[in-house]
């Protein structure tokens, strides 16, 4: 039994024609809910990131130890090292990190005034000594608050 060779890219239909914009004609349909974002294609052009770089990038965003994200992400050191010399790979890296610090930096501005009213509750308590430390927190927090706005107004008046 002999096999027939493959077609050549001029004889191939419309109908068996595979590009970007169609799948084989065997692939499940895809739904809006699988479609890749934008950052997640399967190409390692330069500009777009590969799932292997997107899975370190998740380990890197939640790790300061290079050589444990590249374990938990299963890829090589050399691999790592060279995809952070990449624009697209370390800019990626850089927003997802920023997103993350400000999302925390948010959460403590959100929760910074029931701290401060709780702090300030302290100061019924019959405890002298814990009395004593609570106005001790209170004094120096307000002395760096005053510093801090000091300073951001001498800022905003050398910028004028």
């Amino acid at each position: 039994m002999q096999s027939q060779p493959a077609p050549r890219q001029d004889q191939l239909t419309a109908t068996s024609a595979v590009t970007p914009d169609r799948p084989p004609d065997d692939a499940p349909a895809a739904s809006p809910v699988d479609a890749p974002s934008p950052r997640r294609v399967e190409s390692d052009q330069p500009g777009e990131l590969n799932p292997r770089q997107l899975r370190l990038l998740s380990a890197l965003v939640t790790s300061t130890d290079l050589q444990a994200a590249c374990k938990c992400a299963e890829v090589s050191r050399a691999a790592a090292y060279q995809w952070l010399k990449q624009p697209a790979f370390h800019d990626e890296l850089q927003r997802q990190r920023s997103a993350i610090l400000s999302e925390a930096l948010a959460n403590v501005k959100i929760n910074a005034t029931r701290a401060a009213a709780e702090l300030v509750g302290l100061l019924d308590e019959d405890d002298p000594g814990l009395r004593r430390l609570v106005c001790r927190d209170i004094l120096d927090r307000a002395s760096r608050i005053y510093a801090m706005e000091k300073t951001l107004k001498q800022q905003s008046g050398a910028r004028s």
